[in-house]
């Protein structure tokens, strides 16, 4: 995202991924940079592009072309579908803005078993810039060690082996622009909750393979959460996991993949070629 002017006039064409959303308003003015010079950008969901729209909008700038959506992931560890041993699991690093402990709270005073999945933050460091941020996160770190049924600092495929063991997957932060841990969660045959953001959508609403797989609900609503958790009583796990396998094989990922960047070459091609008939 920080691309120089010299990049903007490269004459090889820029194929441009940003998943994530940066809280820049210079960010809109360098990628209508990089368009306009034939380069190509591309987001992972349109409520990505919605919320840089918002940017755009507050700051007066126009809103750069986009030219395409790529998912951050695809299926790639197929677990067994199990036997439900906790009704709600969430998975999320230990920080106040993807909030794992949101599902603890919000389920403190009821029986509804539950896992949290995370990891211990950075130690402070006084030597860094961001040593008040570090220590906003061993807060919410301390915190989180009171609760039961967390599990800390596991490899990948413990992670993938003890979230199969939950009926639903709760989506904790509202300002995801893809849920690569909803993608795993589906993969396992889980369905999910998505925790929406204040215009009630949520990213990774683009992800199930079903509607019958997701349901969103109003932002910290405790009693939809509930109710949601309750609804995916009789799920099929099974159905679940190879629907979405259907829908997020590498394959289709990689075909995908290669024509955004066919796309790429497109648009830097024809844009040269507009200059060069504008100059002659």
């Amino acid at each position: 995202i920080y691309c120089g002017s010299e990049m903007s006039k490269s004459h090889i064409p820029v194929m441009n991924i940003i998943h994530s959303l940066y809280e820049f308003p210079s960010l809109i003015s360098r990628l209508n940079k990089l368009s306009d010079n034939g380069h190509s950008i591309f987001f992972v969901s349109e409520f990505q592009k919605n919320r840089y729209m918002e940017m755009a909008k507050r700051t007066n700038q126009k809103m750069c072309e986009i030219t395409d959506y790529i998912n951050s992931s695809y299926c790639n560890v197929k677990t067994s579908v199990l036997d439900s041993e906790y009704e709600c699991g969430t998975i999320g690093r230990c920080n106040k803005l993807k909030a794992p402990f949101l599902l603890k709270e919000m389920l403190n005073d009821t029986d509804i078993k539950n896992l949290v999945i995370t990891n211990n933050p950075p130690l402070p460091d006084d030597k860094t810039k961001w040593v008040k941020w570090q220590k906003t996160q061993t807060k919410y770190y301390e915190k989180g060690k009171t609760y039961n049924d967390v599990l800390w600092n596991l490899p990948h495929k413990q992670v993938m082996n003890n979230i199969s063991k939950c009926r639903t997957y709760f989506s904790t932060w509202n300002y995801e622009t893809y849920g690569i841990t909803a993608l795993e969660a589906l993969s396992c045959g889980i369905p999910l909750i998505l925790n929406a953001y204040k215009d009630g959508t949520h990213a990774s609403e683009i992800i199930p393979a079903s509607q019958n797989h997701y349901k969103v609900i109003p932002k910290n609503d405790k009693d939809a959460l509930i109710n949601a958790i309750k609804s995916f009583k009789d799920i099929d796990k099974k159905e679940v996991q190879e629907m979405t396998w259907e829908k997020h094989n590498e394959e289709s990922w990689k075909k995908h993949f290669v024509n955004c960047m066919d796309k790429t070459v497109e648009k830097f091609n024809k844009k040269s070629s507009n200059l060069i008939g504008f100059m002659s």
